[in-house]
């Protein structure tokens, strides 16, 4: 907790040890980190510096402290946190956390830690309570729909990819017929598996835009993700979807809401708001 600093102050001289600290480590001096601010548009000091990590200079400002990072190689949350050293960080006044659920807070991964009273030896005296897990659920500037929407999208492209190199693999001269068929199987499980990311994808750009949030663009096989849909139909286009079909020249084929094909056997059915998890690729097709 902060004493005879305020918290400002005291939060400002936590960031300079940490520009001290990288700056060391990289071997500058504070004329060339200047330098190298004044470089990337924001001319600072070497006195300003020196000030500023002797702390006789109690405070940093917005655009200072990202330019530092960027002048310093390091994300600017790492002069926030230091997830590498041992201690807490006093995030907000009267939250000494671990740098790294600090961390965690700063960029939207998880909801602000407190540290608990009265708790079991043995037991970890930090927690969260429901106000703030509710806080960060709510999410009402979109970070996890984001987040989750660019996850959910590289899955998607990472299982193209791979059935377009299985098709690719299979037009060879020198595949054999029980190659070509293993190859033609892979290319179709694959396919599958993309197109089994499409409802989620879905489901998150509704969520952006319920919430009258910007929607970032799609690869075009996707657009159709965007298409108006009658609410008595969400159900039955968000389960069955659209299928692709990856061709031998690697282009992908579509067909309308699964039309010859089975629906997807673990979503068939099901309302549109009980759409299970998104499936996970293994270690092996992550690689």
């Amino acid at each position: 907790m902060t004493t005879d600093d305020t918290w400002a102050a005291s939060f400002s001289k936590a960031i300079a040890a940490q520009v001290r600290h990288h700056r060391t480590a990289l071997g500058m001096s504070a004329q060339q980190l200047s330098d190298r601010c004044a470089e990337l548009g924001l001319p600072m000091a070497r006195s300003v510096l020196a000030n500023f990590e002797s702390g006789r200079r109690p405070t940093v400002s917005v655009p200072e402290w990202l330019v530092l990072a960027k002048a310093l190689g390091v994300a600017p949350v790492a002069l926030l946190c230091p997830v590498a050293e041992e201690g807490e960080v006093e995030i907000v006044p009267g939250h000494a956390i671990p740098p790294y659920a600090a961390m965690q807070w700063v960029t939207g991964e998880g909801p602000l830690a407190y540290r608990a009273v009265n708790v079991p030896e043995g037991e970890s005296p930090f927690g969260v309570s429901l106000a703030a897990i509710e806080e960060w659920q709510d999410d009402r500037a979109g970070l996890m729909s984001y987040r989750a929407l660019e996850d959910l999208v590289k899955h998607w492209q990472r299982a193209r990819m791979r059935a377009r190199a299985s098709m690719k693999h299979a037009q060879l001269p020198e595949t054999t017929e029980e190659q070509r068929e293993s190859l033609h199987e892979r290319a179709r499980e694959e396919d599958r598996l993309a197109t089994s990311y499409e409802p989620h994808i879905r489901r998150e750009r509704d969520r952006l835009r319920k919430d009258g949030l910007r929607l970032p663009s799609l690869p075009d096989p996707l657009t159709h993700l965007d298409a108006p849909v009658r609410e008595d139909w969400r159900w039955l286009t968000e389960m069955t979807n659209v299928r692709g079909h990856t061709n031998p020249d690697g282009s992908v084929e579509y067909t309308g809401y699964g039309v010859g094909q089975e629906p997807l056997p673990e979503t068939a059915g099901e309302p549109a708001d009980e759409i299970p998890d998104a499936p996970r690729e293994s270690e092996e097709d992550s690689q």
